[in-house]
């Protein structure tokens, strides 16, 4: 209740079921070009949750996650890098 999540996503034929399921559950889905690139999740602007992927190969996918517990790197991430590329993508809606 009075959780807010908003999403910023590639658009792919595997995504299409997942947007699907995200828009019903009232997540706010956009579309971004960049959003492949780096993995992040900001929690009540309080963490932040990076997800750096390991150079192996194409079809290897390894993930090493760092945690950051500090309120202001949470608020500068949120309104630096995320707010940002919110702001540019795309509402999902539309290619559903």
């Amino acid at each position: 209740k009075g959780v807010k999540i908003k999403i910023v996503g590639k658009y792919g034929d595997e995504s299409r079921e997942i947007i699907e399921q995200l828009l019903k559950l009232g997540a706010i889905v956009k579309l971004h070009e960049f959003a492949g690139e780096a993995r992040f999740m900001i929690i009540d602007e309080k963490e932040v949750v990076f997800a750096i992927r390991e150079p192996l190969t194409p079809t290897e996918r390894h993930y090493v996650g760092i945690l950051i517990k500090d309120e202001s790197t949470a608020r500068t991430v949120k309104q630096y890098i995320f707010d940002g590329i919110f702001k540019e993508a795309e509402e999902a809606s539309y290619v559903i």
